[in-house]
């Protein structure tokens, strides 16, 4: 996805419009899950972890910066069943 397209999609998500949202799920979830079975042996637990990652993305976007990425929200909280040597970057 473009950045642009991204960009838009974010602030739109961050309105609380539940398409654009559902738009970077669909895109983004892929990557994500990815990136979480790294730190997890089985695909379960890193569904799992990908799923509560974007439920709580979701409950965050009315507090969440503008300028912070949707990734940096996501992946962190994906992130909270992982080692301390990988803190969140979103603030």
């Amino acid at each position: 996805m473009e950045p642009t397209r991204l960009a838009v999609l974010v602030g739109r998500s961050m309105e609380g419009d539940p398409e654009a949202f559902g738009e970077l799920v669909t895109v983004m979830t892929p990557g994500l899950r990815q990136y979480c079975k790294t730190f997890f042996s089985s695909w379960h637990d890193a569904e799992d972890a990908t799923q509560d990652a974007w439920i709580r993305a979701w409950q965050s976007l009315g507090s969440a910066a503008r300028t912070c990425r949707i990734q940096d929200m996501a992946l962190p909280d994906g992130a909270k069943y992982l080692p301390r040597s990988h803190p969140p970057t979103c603030q």
